[in-house]
């Protein structure tokens, strides 16, 4: 008998990283990896000036997410997102899909959501309910009616008394 079985080491690694409370370190070293190798495999499919147009590269559950400061370059990645990805299936990097995010610079790093929305101005229910009464189309002065009491209401609860 081998001194060494097949996949004895894995389990064995797994179970320590449990019994020491890391167990999910590996599956996030495994994303890691994975997310490397796509990025690598997608900036060695593009030109130098795409891939520095992309601001952040995600990979999880097969999709390849790019974060892309202009129109231009999103709408070229999307034209051709099936050649690419056919590239990427061929460097096994896993990518089964391709997303392209327009977004300014700096924003895929953000934590979303950004900050608390600011509360409606004091004035603003009674802004919105005068211009239902001047509506003349039943629907919109419906929703304006609605949207008038759902100011008031965020008021209330932002404001507490």
């Amino acid at each position: 008998m081998p001194l060494y079985r097949e996949n004895t080491r894995p389990r064995q690694l797994r179970g320590y990283l449990a019994f020491c409370g890391l167990d999910g370190a590996l599956d996030r070293l495994a994303d890691d990896v994975a997310n490397a190798r796509a990025r690598r495999a997608f900036h060695a499919l593009v030109p130098e000036a795409v891939a520095e147009a992309c601001e952040l590269l995600l990979f999880r559950d097969g999709e390849l997410c790019l974060y892309v400061h202009q129109g231009a370059w999103a709408t070229w990645l999307r034209n051709r997102a099936e050649r690419l990805v056919e590239g990427l299936r061929e460097q096994r990097t896993g990518v089964s899909r391709l997303r392209v995010v327009v977004a300014p610079r700096g924003a895929a790093a953000l934590e979303r959501p950004v900050e608390k929305p600011v509360p409606p101005s004091a004035d603003a229910p009674a802004l919105v309910q005068k211009s239902a009464a001047m509506a003349t189309d039943p629907d919109l002065k419906r929703s304006l009616d609605r949207l008038a009491r759902r100011l008031a209401k965020c008021r209330e609860d932002s404001n507490p008394v």
